[in-house]
């Protein structure tokens, strides 16, 4: 009796559930059916591109062509975002470029195509040179601008424009103050901006205290890290002439805290002699760093450029690398 019982049971649940399920498929959206449903933001009926209802029941975005087709373009619809086709388009919308630099080329909101004169100032390139910069000059010419200036770690090159650009190391004219005693380059690349840090310690040579020139009022300071495979800088902080430049002993030292105080950086320059002691410590996202770039990457080149024409430098080769997970160290010997 139990059983029998347990049996009708089951088949009255079954009949039941069988006799739900043109409920449950009527709860379901049936994008084409021509009815906006849970789920669909249009539904125009069909499930072919047109219109401003997309096959799958959503609103095409903005300036998506729709309408009839039309002689001329800016005279033909555009999709408004929410549905609705705009005939004509809208003023602004792109039209066919006539090939002008300085010009711009829009719809005029009552179907023609119109160029007027880009705004004075801005950025156009009528040759290959990547060095030299064009403006237009609100008149629907490109006119020259001036020579492209690079950051002081880089250099431009007509057909690359700026590239990071490692000194050579030695003692002539032009080259970067080569080590004399032992360098070091420690970097941690962690879990979050604030994290990061970098470490440099250059011993190199020096014509004395008159070399570092008075950052404390015109001698501006750049630090650069290269990797020399390729020649691009990883690294670029500025440390410009003026209050953050403190005489320090026989030499200065720079301090640069920022407002969150997770972004610092700091650099001592000490005399002795016909050598210089630079020592140069960053942490959190500094200007220009790319920490991964280092942990996993050698060679690497180290260089401390003033603006009165000195640079102090070291190169790590990838024999004088440690790296362990985020983490890289780095020394080498004169």
């Amino acid at each position: 009796m139990l059983r029998a019982s347990r049996a009708v049971l089951a088949g009255v649940g079954a009949l039941a559930l069988l006799g739900s399920l043109p409920a449950i498929q009527a709860w379901a959206a049936t994008c084409g059916n021509g009815i906006v449903e849970k789920g669909e933001q249009c539904d125009d009926g069909n499930l072919v591109p047109g219109g401003c209802c997309s096959p799958s029941c959503t609103f095409y975005s903005s300036f998506v062509d729709c309408g009839p087709p039309a002689a001329e373009e800016c005279q033909g619809g555009t999709c408004d975002g929410a549905g609705t086709c705009v005939i004509p388009k809208p003023a602004g919308s792109l039209c066919t470029s006539d090939g002008v630099l300085c010009t711009r080329d829009m719809c005029d909101g009552a179907g023609a195509c119109i160029h007027p004169p880009s705004p004075a100032g801005s950025s156009c390139q009528s040759n290959d040179d990547l060095c030299s910069e064009e403006e237009c000059d609100g008149a629907g010419s490109c006119i020259p601008k001036g020579p492209l200036v690079c950051n002081a770690c880089a250099t431009c090159y007509p057909d690359e424009g700026c590239v990071g650009t490692p000194h050579a190391l030695g003692n002539d004219p032009g080259q970067c103050n080569r080590p004399v005693a032992t360098s070091t380059l420690r970097v941690i690349s962690g879990s979050t901006s604030a994290k990061n840090r970098l470490a440099a310690k250059l011993v190199t040579l020096a014509a004395g205290l008159p070399s570092f020139g008075d950052p404390t009022t015109n001698t501006d300071y750049q630090l650069c890290v290269f990797q020399t495979d390729g020649s691009r800088d990883l690294a670029l902080w500025g440390a410009p002439a003026g209050s953050g430049w403190k005489p320090d002993g026989s030499g200065f030292s720079y301090k640069f805290l920022d407002a969150t105080s997770l972004n610092q950086l700091k650099i001592k320059l000490s005399p002795g002699g016909n050598v210089a002691t630079l020592v140069v410590k960053a942490r959190g996202a500094a200007a220009g760093i790319a920490y991964p770039g280092f942990v996993g990457v050698a060679p690497f080149q180290v260089e401390l450029r003033a603006s009165n024409g000195e640079c102090w430098g070291a190169s790590f080769a990838a024999e004088d690398s440690k790296i362990d997970g985020g983490k890289l160290r780095a020394r080498t010997e004169p």
